[in-house]
């Protein structure tokens, strides 16, 4: 099944073990997309610099995860050291 961009979000930061903190604030022009239960995991992952916006500084919270952007998130978190 397909999973949006912003449910991918929770589930990467939920299994790095964080908890929400009330940061609700990243650099996305659609940060106001978001739903209210996942902002503050997309910002998590974004100050943990692993996950980043479009070339037009848009995170498309509500499109479907693909692949390619599974594969690079899962890359970082590797490559981070935060497992």
């Amino acid at each position: 099944k397909q999973i949006t961009r912003q449910d991918m979000s929770i589930i990467v930061a939920r299994a790095l073990g964080y908890k929400p903190d009330g940061n609700k604030y990243a650099p996305f022009g659609d940060l106001e997309k978001i739903d209210d239960y996942a902002v503050e995991y997309v910002v998590y992952l974004y100050e943990q610099q692993l996950l980043m916006g479009n070339d037009e500084g848009l995170f498309l919270p509500k499109n479907n995860t693909r692949r390619s952007e599974a594969a690079v998130l899962i890359h970082r978190v590797i490559m981070s050291n935060e497992l």
